[in-house]
């Protein structure tokens, strides 16, 4: 039985990897500036959507690296991290 995948963006998640940076929860969230732990709740929450999430309760999240920049254009406040693109 093959795990069901669930991806947020309309193209197969094969296609998503050839044309798009992915980035793990790490990265994501040295990018805004907040703990991985934050990240994977923004995720379950809906305020940054994964292009991927693993099977498991516990699966892996994958973020579009595009995604990640036009979450960040919507962050105001003081402790906003500028990223350079």
């Amino acid at each position: 039985m093959t795990p069901e995948l669930h991806i947020s963006h309309v193209c197969p998640i094969v296609s998503c990897m050839d044309t798009q940076e992915l980035l793990g929860v790490a990265e994501t969230a040295a990018l805004v500036g907040r703990s991985p732990r934050t990240v994977s709740w923004y995720a379950e929450t809906g305020k940054l959507v994964p292009v991927y999430k693993g099977p498991a309760a516990n699966g892996k999240y994958l973020f579009a690296r595009a995604d990640i920049d036009a979450f960040l254009a919507t962050q105001t406040g003081p402790d906003r991290k500028e990223t350079a693109a």
